[in-house]
């Protein structure tokens, strides 16, 4: 049970925290706070996160008529500019939904270089998760090794006769140590048995499953489907799909390159920019624009780190031809003035 005397979620106040650094970094004198709040975000996983949903609730409230929102009471100096940017965030709250799942705060998490945080022990398992923006890896009581993504999520419950492991949501990277209890992997509607093998599993907004082998052999099936459906033995390089109410599917050849993800490094082939785009926004609180969305059918080739937003988007406006526009929280990519 969580200790609610712990949980900085109770009576919301780290979404008020959140709020006020957020608040802080769009200002004026956002150098001065750096360092407070680089302390502030190293306190733990729900932090990182925290501030992020607040990051992107602020770009969705692009859309909100800011005009006809209650004004602030005057306050004077700076403290009015920052007042007046959390009384925006904290109304914007009040439009868009909330989502938050309430986690203790651990001792010793206090680097933003620290391994996955182990944000639960619960009756059927361990939980870890990593902060946006981070990929990180543990080792596993049976000597497998876990690569967890950026913004991921998983569940892990090892039995004297089975390896169980849930991908809630996010990407991770399997390393299975041989042994006789087989390993589960369950996602969305898929599940993956594996025996000594190396595959990635994501998990993501669209619902579907991607299963991607790197070494060995899988076994994909798609929970709750009809009795005799067939199992789908994965071989090195391919990848299987399964979308929810849809046949699981198989790509022939190698679809793309995820062994340098864990790197931070990711190849794409004549990809669309729009996807490349969606791919770096998965890591980065200032997300990646484009000015005109006819950019995202552009087709990129190559090796990119995509870790680092701000330095992406110049890569490829050098690559591409376009400028870069630089705001509060977000990072535009447009055509050159000709």
């Amino acid at each position: 049970m969580v200790d609610k005397r712990r949980n900085p979620f109770e009576s919301n106040q780290l979404q008020r925290e959140a709020i006020e650094w957020f608040a802080r970094m769009r200002g004026d004198e956002a150098e001065r706070h750096r360092a407070g709040f680089e302390r502030w975000l190293a306190r733990g996983a729900v932090h990182r996160s925290a501030y992020n949903r607040i990051a992107n609730l602020y770009s969705d409230g692009k859309r909100v008529n800011w005009e006809n929102l209650p004004p602030p009471q005057p306050v004077r100096g700076a403290a009015k500019r920052v007042w007046m940017v959390s009384i925006g965030v904290a109304a914007l709250v009040g439009f868009v939904a909330w989502r938050i799942v309430a986690v203790p705060i651990l001792p010793g998490d206090s680097s933003l270089n620290a391994p996955p945080v182990e944000i639960a022990r619960k009756s059927d398992g361990i939980q870890y998760a990593t902060r946006l923006g981070e990929i990180r890896t543990v080792k596993l009581s049976d000597g497998s090794k876990l690569t967890i993504d950026t913004d991921t999520l998983v569940t892990i419950d090892f039995g004297q006769t089975a390896r169980h492991l849930r991908l809630e949501h996010g990407r991770a990277r399997f390393e299975v140590a041989h042994e006789a209890r087989p390993f589960v992997v369950d996602a969305g509607d898929a599940e993956v048995i594996a025996r000594g093998t190396v595959f990635d599993v994501s998990y993501l907004e669209d619902r579907r499953v991607k299963v991607q082998l790197l070494h060995g052999a899988v076994d994909v099936t798609q929970k709750g489907s009809r009795a005799g459906a067939p199992t789908l033995r994965l071989q090195p390089g391919g990848t299987i799909v399964v979308e929810p109410k849809a046949q699981p599917r198989q790509i022939q050849g190698k679809a793309d390159a995820p062994e340098d993800w864990p790197k931070g490094m990711m190849e794409f082939r004549r990809a669309p920019l729009a996807d490349v785009i969606a791919q770096v926004n998965r890591y980065a609180v200032a997300k990646v624009r484009l000015a005109d969305p006819s950019l995202g059918k552009i087709e990129v080739s190559g090796v990119f780190r995509i870790d680092d937003a701000d330095a992406l988007a110049g890569h490829l406006a050098q690559l591409l031809g376009l400028r870069v526009e630089r705001t509060a929280g977000e990072i535009i990519l447009t055509r050159l003035e000709k």
